[in-house]
């Protein structure tokens, strides 16, 4: 799938976007990408935790670490795996490519979509199941709402 064809402008409007703290947020707005504690990613209930407040840092070449507020843990795909359904944790930054994220624009330009540099893959909510603790893992691109969130500044 090409990304580089998603979003008119997308380069110019998700850097415009890149500066401060964000939640990411799931297609249903009540549930955000949360670290739970023991390495994974998941999704929770919003409520404005710690734990659900990320910093987008710009790496290389339109490529980005997300990383946990105030913390040296960014989103890695576990063991650098590109089978579907390999879990997104939280692990200290060490800037290999199964760290690195591009962020890319919906077609609508209402969500964005974290792909992957070292698989080309998505972040993705399991089964497209919005509920408290359900895991976020590596997809294939599909372009369904289990791979599309809202970047949600926080102040």
């Amino acid at each position: 799938m090409d990304f580089n064809s998603i979003g008119k402008n997308s380069a110019e409007k998700i850097s415009a976007l890149m500066n401060g703290k964000f939640r990411i947020k799931s297609h249903d707005p009540n549930f955000c990408v949360q670290f739970r504690g023991d390495k994974n990613l998941c999704l929770g209930k919003f409520a404005g935790k710690p734990e659900q407040i990320f910093t987008l840092k710009p790496v290389k070449d339109d490529f980005y670490c997300i990383m946990q507020d105030g913390s040296d843990l960014v989103f890695d795909v576990n063991g650098a795996k590109t089978t579907d359904g390999t879990s997104i944790i939280m692990h200290p930054y060490h800037g290999g490519d199964n760290q690195l994220w591009k962020i890319v624009l919906s077609e609508d330009g209402k969500y964005v979509m974290f792909v992957s540099k070292h698989s080309g893959k998505c972040v993705d909510v399991y089964g497209a199941t919005f509920v408290s603790g359900q895991r976020v893992h590596l997809y294939s691109a599909n372009k369904t709402i289990a791979q599309k969130f809202v970047l949600e500044k926080v102040s």
